[in-house]
């Protein structure tokens, strides 16, 4: 499967090999600027300039959670085990949902700007974000710290985890970089 977001306020999801439109989700009431599909695939989490994050069931399209934010939500992305959802926000925040409650269990700040994306690794315990601020952090999810920062002096736009350590990220000047992450335990 596949999915869009629009300005239209819908989410569609899509049979890639037919170029099908298989559903299409309404419940946003603005822009719809960010999706992510759980781990397992059976849930889909939508962002939007209304201010919420939307949880949807994939099989049947029924809204399963709304979750009300105080400003913009730009992106979101499911931990690996799909027990937190990240959100990253217009007021320069990152918040962590508990997807069983749909309360926040942890708001992580230090970007000076916007944060327009979010990623876990593939074990959970990290996650990035990219900023207007020019930066990517690199948070411990665990203990809710941010363990490095880098500067690109350019907003960046998108972040990605992959695996063996890697991380890739799109920014402003239309470069894409991959990093190779090494954390010192202890």
């Amino acid at each position: 499967m596949l999915a869009s977001c629009s300005n239209d306020e819908t989410v569609r999801i899509w049979e890639p090999s037919t170029g099908v439109a298989l559903q299409t989700l309404q419940g946003h009431h603005n822009v719809v600027v960010g999706i992510d599909f759980s781990y397992d695939s059976k849930l889909l989490a939508s962002c939007s300039f209304d201010k919420t994050i939307c949880l949807w069931d994939v099989s049947n399209g029924t809204l399963q959670h709304r979750l009300r934010y105080s400003d913009i939500v730009y992106g979101v992305a499911w931990s690996p085990d799909g027990t937190l959802l990240a959100s990253c926000s217009a007021d320069s925040t990152i918040c962590l949902w508990d997807t069983a409650t749909g309360q926040i269990v942890q708001t992580l700040t230090g970007h000076g700007g916007a944060v327009w994306t979010v990623d876990f690794s593939p074990d959970g315990r990290l996650l990035v974000s990219g900023s207007e601020d020019g930066s990517l952090r690199l948070w411990d999810v665990y203990q809710g710290r941010e363990l490095q920062t880098i500067n690109h002096r350019i907003e960046v736009y998108g972040v990605v985890f992959g695996v063996n350590g890697l991380l890739a990220n799109s920014a402003e000047d239309g470069a894409v970089r991959v990093w190779r992450i090494e954390l010192v335990e202890g």
